[in-house]
């Protein structure tokens, strides 16, 4: 058998990346490294986090300001319109009726399985998100990160 395979069997790591990241977690688990102030050389975790954080708000914040025209117009046009009023909306429980993680609450956009997307931000953002408060998220379609990744590239490549 193989050393790696004989590793693999063990649970210990791989790869030089798989290694560094057991490394991290099991060392931030223990107490004895902050892993949000790890560094690639240029930025912390915690940075690129709050960079992400920002981001999504600023986003959301853009995206609603747009559906509300386009609604709006839609409304005048027509004399009505099928789109929901809001487009992002925020909530502190999930579709299945648990509480968010503990300070932390969904900032989503969309309703709809397959485009939905969701991102868990801090509580102290809360006030930064003008959006309509739910209940709870309106459904969870299992998305991962992946899906979100295409999700916003689909969306921007109909801009």
């Amino acid at each position: 058998m193989a050393s790696t395979e004989r590793l693999a069997e063990l649970g210990i790591a791989t790869s030089g990346e798989e290694f560094v990241n057991t490394l991290i977690k099991d060392a931030g688990k223990a107490g004895i490294l902050n892993v949000g102030q790890v560094s690639d050389g240029y930025h912390t975790f915690d940075e690129l986090y709050e960079h992400r954080n920002l981001l999504w708000v600023l986003a959301c914040t853009l995206a609603q300001q747009q559906w509300q025209v386009v609604r709006t117009d839609k409304q005048r046009i027509n004399k009505g319109t099928d789109m929901p009023e809001h487009l992002v909306w925020k909530t502190r429980v999930h579709a299945d009726g648990t509480p968010s993680y503990p300070d932390w609450f969904v900032l989503g956009w969309g309703s709809q399985a397959s485009t939905m997307i969701t991102y868990h931000l801090p509580d102290k953002l809360w006030d930064f998100c003008p959006f309509v408060e739910l209940d709870r998220v309106p459904i969870f379609d299992g998305h991962t990160s992946t899906d979100v990744l295409d999700r916003i590239t689909n969306i921007l490549q109909d801009l």
